[in-house]
């Protein structure tokens, strides 16, 4: 039911996995907003009796006639993570680099800026296997990954990439060249084939090459051919940041509004044959993307 003013909303979540899974949920997480996403508010929820599929939150009493907006994470024994990317996006974010707001740019310890509440509309995605801050002699700084982020509008699908160092090409000679990789698969598409095929009809991989004729790139499979797409996305580094945008048009119909998404990054140290050093990747993230929300009783 609709609150009045100044009454909480309880707000309880059933957290299911696969059957074939062994996982278990280990954190649930509810955040709220009433200024349109500007700022936040995350809150832990507990389980509710002993029914550890049930977890329940509570959203403080607002005034009359206030917005709130609200979404729900989870997180399993494996580190993947569920989000509801509760508001879509209301401006492109490369906007917010091009007017030198670079948010964590100065972040060394990453969990100051991983563990933020979502950042605007940009909501986090599953990280990697901690640390996450990995020491330079595992993992290159331009290639450490220390938060990646998801959003979306009626259009469009968003990602933030942040890492250590800055997102960088590499080189030609001797042959080591960056890339940097988002991997999307709509389930609401039927599963064919097994491994890398599978992902390609069902979604798509994008991928940030810097240094190759066409930096920013899409693959998927369409009917019995790989398709290489280039001008369905965009790819935009700022430093440290790499923003992805691509057209939610071509992971086919979705009507559950939920896409399952990972993110890898690494070198190609061979071009013939080729040969790619993965580096960092992150776990799966089940991302809903629509608005849950209320307005108090006047």
């Amino acid at each position: 039911d609709i609150p009045s003013a100044d009454q909480p909303v309880s707000v309880l979540a059933v957290i299911s996995h696969n059957d074939a899974s062994s996982d278990v949920t280990t954190e649930a997480y509810l955040y709220f907003s009433t200024d349109g996403g500007k700022s936040w508010t995350e809150k832990e929820m507990s389980k509710r009796n002993s029914d550890d599929s049930v977890w329940e939150g509570e959203i403080p009493g607002k005034p009359a006639g206030a917005n709130v907006i609200f979404g729900i994470k989870a997180l399993n024994s494996s580190g993947n993570l569920y989000i509801d990317a509760t508001c879509p996006m209301t401006e492109d974010p490369r906007d917010r680099y091009i007017k030198n707001s670079r948010d964590c740019d100065d972040v060394r310890n990453a969990s100051s800026c991983a563990e933020l509440a979502p950042r605007g509309c940009m909501f986090t995605m599953a990280g990697d296997d901690p640390p996450l801050n990995d020491k330079p002699s595992i993992i290159p700084n331009d290639l450490d990954f220390l938060d990646t982020r998801v959003g979306y509008d009626a259009e469009n699908l968003y990602f933030d990439f942040l890492v250590e160092g800055k997102i960088s090409p590499g080189t030609l000679s001797p042959p080591n060249a960056n890339l940097y990789i988002a991997g999307v698969i709509n389930p609401d598409l039927p599963a064919v084939g097994e491994g890398l095929d599978a992902l390609l009809r069902q979604g798509a991989i994008l991928v940030y090459l810097p240094l190759n004729s066409k930096p920013c790139y899409m693959l998927r499979q369409v009917a019995d051919n790989l398709v290489d797409d280039d001008v369905s996305m965009s790819c935009s580094a700022y430093g440290s940041h790499l923003i992805m945008s691509v057209k939610r048009s071509i992971f086919g119909k979705n009507p559950s509004n939920v896409l399952k998404i990972g993110a890898m990054d690494g070198s190609m140290i061979s071009l013939f044959p080729t040969n790619l050093k993965l580096y960092d990747y992150s776990r799966y993230t089940n991302v809903y993307l629509g608005a849950r929300g209320y307005t108090v009783k006047p």
